[in-house]
Formats: C-alpha cells, structure tokens, sequence
C-alpha cells in the first residue's frame, strides 16, 4: 500500500471574494492535490492531501504557498507534511 502524504494549513485574508473557490480550483486541483476542511469569511482551514512520495509532496505544497503569497493570503500556520497513514 502506497504512503499519502499531507499537511495541516491555515490561511488568512482580508476579502472573501469566494477565495476558498479559487482556493479549491487554483491551488488545490490544479496541483493535483485533495483538501478536507472548511472556511470562514476571513480564512481557510484544513488538511491537504499532497501525494504519495515525499519529494512531489514538498513540490507540491511550495506551488500551493507559492499561490497563497501571489493572492495575498497570509500563511497563518502550516504543519509538517507527515504520513496521513499513521
């Protein structure tokens, strides 16, 4: 059985402006990534799924910061990326 891996992120924003929408279609999909979690007016909170070996998953999550800095999120709390299978 192949290892998922996947980190905890928390995002902050001053304008909703369907944010976790562009959030799910530019960040998440687009990178071939799942997230599980909800949002707020101001924020994003949840767990991505970022693939099944350590080195894409690092790939993986810089893309998504990467896309969070360029629209103006601010990276409120990010956790280590860990085995989502332990």
């Amino acid at each position: 059985m192949k290892d998922i891996f996947g980190v905890e992120i928390s995002l902050e924003f001053d304008t909703n402006e369907n944010m976790i929408y562009r959030f799910i279609d530019e960040a998440i999909e687009l990178n071939d990534c799942l997230f599980g979690g909800g949002s707020t007016p101001n924020s994003i909170t949840g767990m991505i799924e970022l693939g099944d070996t350590e080195k894409l998953s690092i790939k993986r999550l810089n893309k998504i910061k990467k896309w969070a800095t360029t629209n103006n999120l601010k990276i409120a709390t990010i956790g280590k990326i860990h085995s989502l299978r332990e």
